[in-house]
């Protein structure tokens, strides 16, 4: 119950020093958990799967892309994994405004910039990376039939 009147006195501006100290560090650990290891998490997790890596024997497992309710792993993956970055950015800005710490704000902003733009180079050299692929095995595709027509 002690910590709920913390909260209350921090929310109101009236808390001791020290609990203030306490707070500064549970945001600062908060920010750097929600706000940066969790995007930079999920960044090197979606591309890095475009260089085929295994899922490095995490034990991570999900149904194989024929299997009939692969597409609502997909949608349950996608929606809870996003909606999780969101709420941490969310979380992050949030903290920020109650502590009322500004100066945080605009490098936070740079830093979430920094990692969209960051993810958006990674996307686009995937689907390069796909594309190139794609026409390589089209490429042989077409080369084994020219082959296979000439042997006779």
């Amino acid at each position: 119950m002690t910590w709920i009147k913390n909260v209350i006195a921090l929310k109101l501006g009236r808390c001791p020093e020290a609990t203030r100290g306490m707070a500064q560090v549970h945001g600062i650990l908060n920010g750097i958990s929600w706000g940066i290891l969790m995007p930079v998490g999920a960044i090197i997790a979606r591309y890095l799967k475009a260089y085929e890596v295994n899922n490095m024997g995490l034990g991570a497992t999900w149904p194989k892309k024929d299997h009939k309710y692969r597409i609502f792993w997909n949608m349950f993956h996608y929606v809870i994994g996003y909606g999780t970055i969101g709420l941490g950015i969310w979380n992050v800005f949030k903290g920020i405004d109650i502590m009322e710490e500004r100066r945080w704000k605009s490098l936070y902003v740079g830093m979430v910039i920094g990692f969209a733009l960051f993810a958006f180079v990674c996307e686009l050299v995937t689907w390069i990376l796909l594309c190139l692929k794609k026409v390589n095995n089209h490429d042989e595709d077409q080369l084994d039939d020219v082959v296979d027509q000439r042997i006779p």
